[in-house]
């Protein structure tokens, strides 16, 4: 087993309740959509308005949402739980594009990747609602 030195902690007001290892975002506030941007991980649970403490990067504990190994690339599920990031997928509904002159090329420009990758796994979690330690990238 490694040995477990958690990384730099930020404090921040939280923006709604935060649940112990989860994610949150850069409005204070527990993640609560697939593949969204982190600013960290709460250390501790929070009620709305107390001082929260957040890890921003390194080590931590993280609450899993799903089975994964070690060294996966991870994203967030709509709890603020860690993912392994191939389990996210494309919402349906966008528009088809049809075209010769693209060859087969898909260029993609103007957004952020849907698999936004936050951590890397430094444990296996076998299912959700372990508490595995990450690499916060």
């Amino acid at each position: 087993m490694l040995e477990f030195t958690p990384g730099p902690e930020h404090t921040v007001t939280a923006n709604g309740a935060l649940t112990d290892s989860r994610a949150v975002g850069f409005d204070g506030a527990q993640i609560s959509s697939a593949g969204a941007p982190m600013f960290g991980v709460a250390r501790g649970g929070y009620s709305d308005g107390e001082l929260a403490r957040i890890v921003t990067r390194d080590a931590c504990t993280a609450e899993s949402g799903g089975a994964f190994s070690k060294g996966d690339p991870l994203a967030l599920d709509a709890n603020g739980r860690f993912i392994g990031a191939s389990n996210l997928s494309i919402d349906s509904g966008g528009t088809t594009v049809n075209s010769t002159a693209a060859d087969g090329d898909t260029i993609f420009s103007g957004g952020v990747v849907p698999e936004a990758v936050v951590a890397y796994a430094l444990e296996d979690a076998t299912g959700a609602g372990e508490f595995p330690r990450i690499f916060i990238r």
